[in-house]
């Protein structure tokens, strides 16, 4: 009599990673999808991990429209227009996709509203966010013609400023401070996003990156101006780290913003 083995084959399961690149998504979205229920991972009985079944993908492709089923349409959604004049804000994130939209939001809303916007940035998100803010419709040639939008490179910027490995107050204030005034010229509201401080916190130098915050803070009381800063969650070991920055996001491995 042949006997049927019950051990599960796991050659037909998939890891997180290898599971998101099946369906061209980011891992975020991936685990976005499990809490709404658009996918039931497993448990590799040995580690716990995730796993998912390959026929459970075919599944999701076979039934669902995946351009609609981006980290944005699972996320939190955040209410730019009510976020204050001078609120400093933490964007948490695990994928670009999630940041670059967040952040073209928050922007693109000032400049729909013809007030100033202000982005320190990687080259690489400069682009991209010039690219998702024209596919919004927004004409960012005129922003920046006119002065109500300027991009700056982070790490550029951050050498104007920082000696010693730390941020120089002084600096800070008379650079950051003239560019901030030139944009909100007018008596325009300006809107700043920056990751210089995430920069800081990448190499290592989280004193650097904390003071950074500060100084934004400080800055803050001689210049009106709203700020979203960004940290790629991966940078984070625990909580506690991101309690460092006055408040963790409330579930880690979640695009989440924290209320400095």
């Amino acid at each position: 009599m042949t006997q049927v083995s019950s051990r599960p084959n796991f050659s037909a399961y998939h890891t997180v990673s290898e599971a998101a690149e099946f369906l061209g998504v980011s891992t975020a979205t991936l685990r976005n999808w499990d809490r709404s229920g658009k996918l039931r991972p497993r448990r590799h009985p040995q580690n716990g991990y995730r796993i998912y079944l390959h026929e459970d993908l075919e599944a999701v492709l076979r039934s669902a429209d995946l351009s609609n089923l981006t980290d944005g349409s699972f996320a939190p959604p955040v209410d730019w227009a009510a976020v204050g004049e001078t609120e400093h804000v933490v964007q948490f994130y695990e994928s670009d996709v999630f940041l670059i939209d967040s952040v073209s939001r928050f922007v693109g809303g000032a400049l729909t509203a013809r007030e100033g916007s202000l982005v320190i940035a990687t080259e690489d998100h400069r682009q991209a966010i010039h690219k998702k803010l024209v596919a919004c419709g927004i004409d960012v040639a005129e922003a920046v013609a006119n002065g109500r939008f300027v991009m700056l490179d982070a790490a550029e910027t951050l050498a104007t400023f920082m000696i010693d490995g730390a941020p120089d107050p002084h600096r800070f204030a008379e650079f950051i401070g003239n560019v901030v005034a030139r944009v909100a010229e007018g008596g325009k509201r300006v809107r700043a996003f920056g990751e210089m401080v995430a920069l800081l916190w990448a190499k290592g130098n989280r004193s650097a990156a904390i003071r950074l915050e500060e100084l934004w803070n400080e800055l803050a009381k001689t210049h009106r101006f709203a700020l979203l800063c960004g940290y790629p969650i991966n940078g984070f070991n625990a909580a506690s780290d991101a309690g460092q920055l006055g408040s963790a996001p409330p579930d880690w491995g979640r695009d989440a913003i924290a209320f400095l």
